[in-house]
């Protein structure tokens, strides 16, 4: 068998290559630098994005796919207690019921009281349309 002597360049970039993955995996940038997050928008990006910005992603999900999320953790569980993304989502449900809530009743709701409620009652309300 021949054997063949490494090249002091590709050990030398082997072994940076092996530190650099190492800093990444400690968190760190070099050998001096303060740790930081291997993923910096896992977890709490959705935190520091505007509450508006968060509710109008939260609309384009179904119901109870936010209801689901809220189990996932703080940033969605407070999300899904916003009353302005329950308006929007019992908008969508029950068009003509909400715009006879909003003249029913003057000043600020608990839409997502009034949707959970709506959604529990079913049918059996009498107000149950086809357009609805």
């Amino acid at each position: 068998a021949l054997f063949v002597a490494p090249c002091p360049a590709e050990a030398l970039a082997e072994e940076a290559a092996h530190e650099a993955k190492a800093a990444r995996t400690a968190g760190r940038c070099g050998a001096d630098a303060a740790p930081r997050p291997c993923c910096p928008l896992l977890g709490h990006g959705l935190l520091t994005w505007p509450v508006e910005i968060r509710r109008g992603i939260a609309t384009y999900l179904a119901w109870h796919e936010v209801l689901l999320a809220a189990l996932l953790c703080r940033a969605w569980r407070s999300l899904e207690q916003d009353v302005t993304l329950w308006w929007a989502h019992f908008v969508l449900m029950w068009p003509k019921h909400a715009a006879r809530q909003v003249e029913r009743v003057k000043g600020p709701q608990d839409w997502r009281l009034l949707f959970r409620t709506r959604w529990r009652r079913g049918h059996r309300d009498g107000d149950a349309t086809q357009e609805d």
